[in-house]
């Protein structure tokens, strides 16, 4: 494993040395699931899948709720608004109901 994280290393650094700089700096983290048997690799592996997923279902969430056309903020500031008019011809029974 450490063998291939170095060939890794070695493949990236040429086009993205930043990117293999920023790998071995973090090498130790990255294979410390080594340090266990290698029965157990492939429940670290999946708990760390289902944490990158996690994060990244949270990012999306994040990201939807900026890109929302009527913000949270602006729907809660329309149900406390008080909708009247001065038509006449419009009566109370003709206007939208605003409900929780």
């Amino acid at each position: 494993m450490h063998a291939q994280f170095d060939r890794l290393i070695d493949y990236v650094a040429e086009k993205l040395p930043a990117v293999a700089d920023h790998l071995a700096s973090a090498r130790e983290d990255i294979l410390a699931f080594t340090g266990f048997p290698k029965d157990v690799w492939t429940q670290i592996w999946s708990n760390c899948e289902d944490l990158r997923r996690a994060v990244r279902a949270e990012q999306t969430d994040e990201c939807a709720e900026g890109r929302r056309y009527l913000g949270l903020d602006v729907l809660a500031r329309c149900r406390l608004t008080t909708v009247t008019t001065t038509n006449p011809e419009i009566g109370a029974d003709d206007m939208p109901a605003l409900t929780a």
